[in-house]
């Protein structure tokens, strides 16, 4: 089921040189929007009920829902939003915007959570499989993503102990038959990796490696 991820565009309160005074807002401070998300965007126009706001957009599409837009950018680059009232079937042009549209950062991959360089081989064996998560500062949402696959291969002394392939997140039990034989100084690494993106598109995620301590 395709997941409708929420990001949020920071657009500061901007006073045209139209009749009218606007903004774009949300919670975040970035003036940024990313290919492959939902984008949600919050419009005002002074003095004007938001039923008759049109937005429009040079890069993708703006879709109204319930007093809120969702921008869907196509390509990376600068993108126009404008700002537009409708009235008896006409629009009348408020004002407009440039926004930076961006390419959705990669997530980060661990075993565990983990983030160093080293695990101990009871933290290893003590975990299931691996995560995929997004964090991203300044948008106001962490989430997690899925895994279709990936492999992992044992070195000592630079030759391989064993590479096993696995479906989904979760280890095998191949896999953890193996790491139990694994000890100090041996190398795990995580490679071919396959997520989905939150458009669920599959992407390839960078291989992470831990040495066992």
């Amino acid at each position: 089921m395709r997941k409708s991820l929420i990001c949020f565009l920071v657009l500061f309160y901007f006073k045209p040189a139209f009749t009218q005074q606007f903004t774009l807002s949300t919670n975040t401070y970035t003036q940024t929007a990313y290919v492959g998300i939902n984008n949600q965007i919050s419009c005002t126009v002074e003095g004007v009920n938001s039923k008759i706001i049109v937005l429009s957009t040079s890069n993708g599409e703006i879709i109204k829902e319930e007093g809120q837009f969702i921008y869907r950018p196509l390509k990376t680059g600068d993108s126009k939003i404008s700002v537009h009232l409708e009235k008896n079937g006409k629009l009348k042009k408020v004002g407009e915007r440039v926004i930076m549209v961006r390419e959705f950062p990669k997530p980060r991959i661990t075993i565990g959570g983990s983030t160093e360089k080293e695990i101990s081989k009871s933290a290893l064996l003590a975990q299931n499989g691996i995560g995929c998560h997004y964090v991203i500062p300044g948008l106001g949402f962490d989430f997690t993503c899925s895994i279709d696959s990936f492999s992992v291969t044992a070195l000592r002394d630079s030759s391989a102990l064993f590479h096993v392939k696995c479906k989904g997140n979760k280890f095998s039990e191949e896999l953890i038959e193996l790491l139990r034989k694994t000890k100090e100084g041996d190398i795990i690494l995580v490679s071919g990796i396959i997520y989905k993106s939150p458009d669920q598109t599959g992407k390839k995620g960078d291989p992470i490696e831990y040495i066992i301590k």
